[in-house]
């Protein structure tokens, strides 16, 4: 995320700069030199708004395949940790016949 920030401070850094530097390079007239620079402007919030659109998109797609992975392993451990308490509860079963059938044995 701290990337993608990074990015964008630059980006709009980067902007500021271009803006400053056609403002005082450019020798137009007042009324065109405001035109290009709101032309600029526009242009620079639209590619921002884009790339933090794309972004977003991705960061979804992203959160979506890592919560299904994990929803997958959990499902996985849940089945592991079933199958187990299974095992040990037959055993138990198991352990309290054979010593019911000693006890019956000996009375």
């Amino acid at each position: 995320m701290s990337k993608v920030l990074t990015f964008f401070g630059g980006a709009l850094f980067g902007a500021a700069i271009g803006a400053g530097t056609a403002l005082l390079m450019a020798p137009k007239a007042g009324e065109e030199l405001r035109k290009d620079v709101r032309s600029k402007y526009d242009t620079t919030v639209a590619d921002v708004q884009n790339r933090a659109r794309e972004t977003r998109e991705m960061i979804e797609v992203r959160a979506a395949d890592t919560r299904t992975k994990l929803n997958a392993q959990l499902d996985t451990a849940r089945t592991g940790l079933n199958e187990r308490k299974e095992r040990i509860v037959e055993a138990a079963k198991t352990f309290r016949d054979e010593k019911n059938q000693k006890v019956e044995a000996v009375a």
